[in-house]
């Protein structure tokens, strides 16, 4: 019980996205596109590569950390 509880404060919902890809013919890293959304704030971007998907991500994940930026 004690793993659990540690698990969830190095896991805060406040972090949390889902994302969801394009389903194509043939997945290739360079190929995956989709949509992330994060999951407490609603804000949601397509994306057409991992570094745009990634960008997103970071770009989220600061605001929470700096929020007067």
């Amino acid at each position: 019980m004690a793993d659990r509880i540690e698990d969830r404060s190095r896991l805060p919902s406040a972090r949390a996205f889902v994302v969801q890809f394009r389903a194509p013919d043939d997945v290739k890293p360079e190929s995956l596109k989709g949509k992330v959304e994060h999951i407490s704030s609603g804000r949601a971007q397509n994306f057409s590569s991992i570094e745009e998907l990634c960008a997103f991500m970071a770009q989220v994940l600061n605001g929470l950390s700096n929020p007067a930026h």
